[in-house]
């Protein structure tokens, strides 16, 4: 009876310790990624934004979301910067056949087309090592030495500024005034 009680305790505790959550616009985002030989993982958290200053120990993450995956066929021949390029993409879930008309396959390599994919979003990149980065690495390999990988802060991008409630058009006035002005390049022939 004691056993069981302790044991239900126990279940409990692993339970809570790792509780998804629903994303707080409020807050920011951090993607985790990393990849092996053969395989990739990541972690989406997030973390209150004035926690972004702390040392990544220190800033108090919140789950909400565990992914990876096998790499498969010709990824395995790809470089490690290739594969952890792909688990950032993969994570992010970008389609990516919106770039495939912008920029052919034959025009430029994966990486190329992928930091086209990123450019969605708003991001600032970050060097921690393997052992920092402890969800991700576990998810991409068990048992191999840290590496050092990227995380990610991602916040939403702002569509277009005519959608922003605040958003006025300039009058006739300000438009004359603003095209009035010196630029830096303007010489005198």
């Amino acid at each position: 009876m004691v056993h069981e009680a302790c044991l239900a305790e126990c279940k409990k505790s692993l339970a809570e310790q790792l509780l998804l959550v629903h994303p707080d616009p409020k807050q920011s985002l951090c993607v985790f990624a990393d990849a092996s030989e053969r395989h990739w993982g990541s972690v989406v958290t997030q973390v209150s934004s004035h926690q972004m200053d702390r040392e990544l120990e220190a800033q108090e993450h919140v789950p909400l979301l565990f992914l990876s995956g096998s790499l498969t066929d010709s990824a395995l021949k790809w470089t490690i910067l290739e594969k952890e390029a792909f688990s950032l993409v993969e994570t992010l879930h970008i389609d990516p056949t919106s770039v495939a008309t912008v920029v052919p396959k034959y025009m430029a390599d994966k990486l190329q087309r992928w930091s086209i994919l990123l450019m969605v979003y708003e991001y600032v990149i970050h060097d921690i090592s393997g052992t920092s980065n402890v969800w991700a690495d576990l998810l991409s390999r068990w048992g191999k030495d840290a590496v050092s990988v990227c995380a990610l802060r991602i916040t939403t991008p702002i569509l277009s500024p005519m959608l922003d409630k605040d958003f006025q058009w300039p009058d006739h006035d300000e438009v004359l005034r603003e095209q009035r002005k010196p630029t830096k390049d303007a010489t005198l022939d």
